[in-house]
């Protein structure tokens, strides 16, 4: 039987305090020895079940030979079914699950298994190569891939390219190569964010943060002035449509503000977020949780006077949080590479580090979280039904005014921001099984968010 979720006009509901303090160590998630080389630079969570898929630089994982890529059960054991095999030559810099359970992987490596892939390949769920993705072309320091709606991949590496499902470069795209690109973000709009160490676009200046139209070519409505002293790493867009971008940069478009800026939809800066000089000296991931707080990673000895030694999370100003506190010891002893939520809110970390509060964990960690809510907010009712759903759902305002429906996977990626009006149905057929956050939004106003179960 379809269930009807009605969400009434009520007051946000008090939080729910967590039995374990955000940001201390959970050490129901114990990886043992962990990796044994250089970092962990790439954390992926199946939404399915739960096991989680790492990348870096190592040659094997609490004792298991696995070089650069393995798959760890949600107790951090590694699982033996995923064929790791001898895995890659070099370094894994980054994963993307696609919606039938099979991963793209990019970074430095030219072969898997012995089979030549040379920077980008995919695997099916099992951990084997699927050898009807055949890129025809090499890619070299492959930092960041995205999945269009349509199937094809958007490769960020020493230039920007796009793919077709089974390899090719797609002749209807623009592409660039010899810029460094570390990060890729696809709009609702079809849009696409780019962030990375370049200082020109196709001969227009564009320093370390520019957006392209579909096609590859410059949207010229996004204007970010001089940019960035220093490269963008990481790229992340918010359910309003402003940015946040982190770096190791001092300025934007000539303006002081240290790693971690949040630019208007049209590029400019954003003066209202954060201090100006919270001390970070570069940031290398953002995450932003359902409630719009922002987990950030990378080299930060304090931020705004606070140490935190390389992990915190930020308010949505972009004050820091402070109930979000790395334990009685602070952070870890090196820096942190990637951070990723997990569907029931914590937060998986990985980097150089080889402690987190004192306790050991090589390059690898699993903090504690507020649990994941369901709070209502403010504003005219919504019926959403079913939830939870297989293929889709439907969403009818009782009062007939549009709803903006903005819908965030498991890890805080968006897939779904559209205007709705009356009674509508949202096909959902292409996402993966698992636990998505929807934001309803009427006349500029966010008046509910809601967990979304597909099943």
């Amino acid at each position: 039987m379809n269930k009807i979720l009605t969400l009434y006009s009520v007051a946000l509901l008090a939080p729910v305090i967590s039995a374990a303090q955000p940001g201390n160590i959970d050490l129901s998630f114990n990886p043992g020895t962990g990796a044994d080389g250089y970092s962990i630079e790439a954390i992926a969570v199946q939404p399915t079940d739960g096991r989680i898929i790492v990348g870096g630089a190592f040659g094997s994982f609490n004792g298991t030979t696995c070089n650069n890529l393995v798959r760890l059960e949600q107790s951090g054991d590694v699982d033996l079914s995923f064929l790791h095999g001898v895995g890659t030559n070099d370094d894994v810099r980054c994963i993307t699950l696609l919606p039938d359970g099979k991963l793209m992987i990019g970074g430095l490596f030219t072969t898997f298994n012995g089979a030549a892939v040379n920077g980008v390949m995919r695997l099916n769920a099992d951990g084997s190569l699927d050898p009807a993705f055949a890129p025809t072309v090499s890619f070299i320091f492959t930092d960041a891939i995205a999945i269009q709606p349509d199937g094809k991949y958007l490769i960020a590496a020493v230039g920007l390219a796009r793919l077709t499902a089974t390899g090719e470069l797609d002749p209807s795209f623009s592409h660039q190569f010899g810029l460094l690109i570390n990060a890729v973000v696809i709009q609702p709009d079809g849009k696409i964010l780019i962030g990375g160490g370049f200082d020109n676009w196709a001969g227009t200046p564009r320093s370390g943060i520019a957006r392209l139209h579909p096609d590859g070519s410059l949207d010229m409505t996004f204007d970010p002035g001089s940019g960035t002293d220093f490269p963008v790493e990481t790229v992340a867009l918010l359910p309003s449509g402003k940015i946040l971008i982190g770096g190791g940069f001092q300025l934007f478009n000539g303006q002081p503000h240290e790693g971690i800026v949040r630019l208007n939809s049209d590029g400019s800066y954003d003066s209202t977020f954060g201090p100006v000089n919270e001390g970070a000296t570069a940031v290398y991931s953002i995450s932003v949780q359902a409630d719009e707080r922002i987990v950030i990673g990378g080299i930060m000895g304090s931020y705004d006077g606070v140490e935190v030694d390389n992990i915190c999370r930020l308010q949505t100003n972009g004050l820091l949080d402070m109930t979000f506190r790395p334990g009685t010891e602070i952070g870890t002893d090196f820096p942190v590479y990637s951070t990723t939520l997990q569907p029931d809110g914590k937060v998986l970390i990985g980097g150089v580090f080889t402690t987190y509060d004192s306790v050991d964990r090589n390059h690898i960690a699993r903090l504690s979280n507020d649990p994941v809510g369901i709070p209502e907010i403010r504003g005219d009712s919504i019926a959403l039904y079913p939830n939870p759903f297989t293929d889709g759902t439907t969403v009818r305002s009782e009062d007939g005014k549009p709803i903006r429906v903005v819908l965030y996977d498991p890890q805080g990626r968006l897939v779904h921001d559209k205007v709705l009006n009356g009674e509508t149905y949202i096909d959902l057929q292409g996402l993966a099984n698992g636990t998505y956050t929807a934001f309803f939004w009427k006349e500029l106003e966010r008046i509910h968010k809601v967990q979304l179960i597909k099943q």
